[in-house]
């Protein structure tokens, strides 16, 4: 039988449940500010980009980088400790947020060159411009 308690202990480490959604927060407004900053920065007249912007294209396009930056995130937060030599802060987990979103969006720049994904988000553009 689990003993959910040693398991929780052991997923979280020495952090609480409390702290761990305060440093989720801190990371999702980091995740926010450069996300922002990505949109802003993207040029408009580019083919991969819609003509006008689309809430609903924002969502799908960046729906996995903010699920695998969220995944990073538990992994990164449960040995920040062990990696840094220093417990984790509340502006840590702010710079985590900017700076693993920024590495998923290289990544997923430079995936946008691989057939099924260059596809599969030609097709959604289309979808989204009307055609």
């Amino acid at each position: 039988m689990i003993n959910w308690i040693e398991y929780w202990e052991r997923i979280l480490g020495t952090m609480s449940v409390t702290e761990l959604f305060v440093y989720l927060t801190f990371f999702i407004v980091g995740v926010i500010i450069y996300s922002t900053i990505d949109i802003r920065h993207s040029v408009k007249s580019n083919a991969s980009t819609p003509k006008k912007f689309k809430f609903w294209f924002m969502i799908k396009d960046n729906f996995l980088r903010w699920i695998g930056g969220i995944f990073l995130f538990f992994v990164v937060i449960r040995f920040y400790d062990k990696i840094s030599g220093h417990p984790i802060t509340e502006f840590d987990a702010l710079s985590l947020g900017i700076n693993i979103d920024l590495l998923i969006s290289i990544l997923k720049k430079g995936g946008q060159q691989f057939g099924p994904v260059k596809r599969y988000r030609e097709q959604m553009i289309k979808k989204f411009n009307g055609g």
